[in-house]
């Protein structure tokens, strides 16, 4: 009898952590929807094309505002050698995308921001790379404008400025529509 209790209180312990788990995993994913956008993995296929769009060049100032796990960053720091920076409003997924870049030993040459990236000035950007919602566009909106430097480069997936016009706007297999925009 006493193997029995043990083993039920054993097992809704677990379950309890696991419950309790998902929802603070789910919680401190979806919090930074009051700053800029949940997490969002950006589709494969869409990134390479948005970073294609951006026409990059070794040594360039390369921004990804709501950075979450990293990959953009690293991918554009591989394939293009720029200077990546990161900006994550989220402490978890900016330490996992820490932790992922340590791993990969590229520490010295990308860089995660845990920032509110409406306070950031990126006056020495080239390019930005956003997938944001429509609201979080329209506040940064004017920011870009003021504050980029002329011929910096934006890529936007899904949404879009109201003042910025796009020099380029590409449908991506009818699933995605990306933007660039130059400053």
């Amino acid at each position: 009898m006493n193997f029995l209790f043990t083993l039920l209180l054993i097992s809704a312990l677990f379950l309890i952590c696991a419950v309790l788990a998902f929802f603070i995993k789910n919680i401190i994913y979806a919090f930074p929807i009051f700053w800029g956008a949940p997490f969002v993995v950006c589709p494969e296929v869409a990134r390479r094309k948005m970073l294609e769009l951006l026409d990059l060049k070794p040594g360039q100032v390369f921004y990804d505002l709501g950075s979450g796990n990293g990959e953009v960053l690293i991918e554009a720091f591989k394939k293009y050698r720029v200077r990546a920076i990161g900006i994550e409003i989220n402490p978890l997924l900016a330490w996992l995308s820490r932790r992922k870049i340590k791993r990969m030993e590229f520490q010295d040459k990308i860089k995660i921001v845990r920032a509110n990236f409406f306070n950031m000035n990126f006056s020495e950007a080239d390019a930005i790379f956003l997938y944001l919602l429509p609201g979080t566009l329209l506040k940064l909106e004017d920011k870009f404008l003021s504050g980029l430097k002329p011929g910096a480069k934006i890529v936007s997936l899904s949404f879009s400025f109201s003042k910025i016009r796009p020099v380029l706007s590409v449908d991506q297999d009818n699933n995605y529509k990306i933007r660039l925009y130059r400053i």
